[in-house]
């Protein structure tokens, strides 16, 4: 059988393998007077004398080969060469946690050992302690008084907003922050937990001790409640923190503000909702990523639990 000839080659085209792999035998055209090298079912067909061919270009050239031969014209489907796309599987839904389920803020006793609150917090990445002892377990010296600035660290935490703090670029709203505590006062001051303690908002007296007047407002704002939007007066703070659930019926403005009284306060707050919303604060933190949903059930069966 003399080669290049049509019968010298297989009848069934090789595009019909269904094998990316495989390549085009191009003399099947040869007899029809073009000249070009083998290449993917996938490329254009270049050839040596300039001519090029897309895959459908091609298939008329071999309808026209078949026809000579009086045998019946195959042509692959549209679909052999754009394939239809498999759709991605949609993503899972992140689990959305019912304020519904979780407990009000009474939940929390001063009979505990606000240890146990630390802890919980801690695990869910919303307190971190002062140090770590020779095993690595953090040290939370919930004794120690707190100043304005370590005030305003814990609940910029609280919120789950530390790297946002640390992200911010403006560093020079006060005067006399330091410089560890510049970010974090300057984001404070944009997102409206604290406006300082002067009227030109220069200063913030990073060092003193927070009354626990100070603190409650902070606290409040924390749930969005502002003294602007009439929500509160910073004189009547401590007793609309009372009502709102997050200070004990018990503590009074005169009252000292150590570790361990921010640490109930905080875990109160989690468990209280949000200013004008049925959202409670542990549930938003949830939604916007925060803390995880496993984290936050763990903790609600935790503090319920102990």
């Amino acid at each position: 059988m003399r080669a290049g000839t049509p019968s010298a080659y297989p009848k069934i085209p090789k595009w019909q393998r269904k094998n990316p792999g495989e390549r085009f035998n191009a003399g099947f055209f040869r007899c029809l007077g073009y000249n070009f090298g083998i290449c993917t079912y996938s490329d254009s067909f270049v050839g040596f004398g300039g001519d090029s061919f897309t895959p459908e270009s091609s298939i008329v050239l071999y309808a026209r080969w078949r026809l000579i031969e009086s045998a019946p014209v195959i042509v692959p489907p549209p679909s052999y060469y754009y394939p239809t796309p498999t759709p991605k599987a949609a993503a899972t839904p992140a689990p959305v946690l019912n304020s519904e389920t979780i407990p009000s803020p009474s939940v929390v006793s001063v009979e505990k050992p606000p240890v146990i609150y630390a802890e919980e917090l801690y695990n869910v990445g919303l307190f971190v302690g002062t140090g770590t002892d020779a095993s690595g377990s953090p040290i939370f010296d919930l004794d120690n008084d707190l100043t304005r600035m370590e005030s305003l660290v814990l609940l910029i935490r609280l919120l789950g907003l530390e790297k946002d703090a640390l992200g911010t670029k403006e560093t020079h709203v006060f005067e006399d922050v330091p410089d560890w505590g510049a970010k974090y006062a300057s984001f404070a001051y944009e997102i409206g937990l604290t406006v300082g303690v002067n009227d030109t908002h220069s200063l913030f007296a990073p060092n003193k001790l927070v009354t626990k007047r100070e603190f409650a407002a902070f606290m409040l704002r924390v749930l969005q409640y502002y003294e602007k939007s009439g929500d509160f007066r910073f004189e009547e703070s401590v007793s609309k923190a009372k009502s709102v659930g997050i200070l004990g019926q018990n503590e009074t403005q005169e009252d000292e503000v150590l570790r361990s009284n921010a640490v109930l306060a905080m875990v109160r707050a989690l468990l209280s909702p949000i200013n004008n919303s049925k959202t409670k604060l542990l549930a938003k933190l949830v939604q916007d990523g925060a803390v995880s949903f496993e984290g936050a059930t763990g903790f609600i069966a935790a503090i319920v639990g102990k």
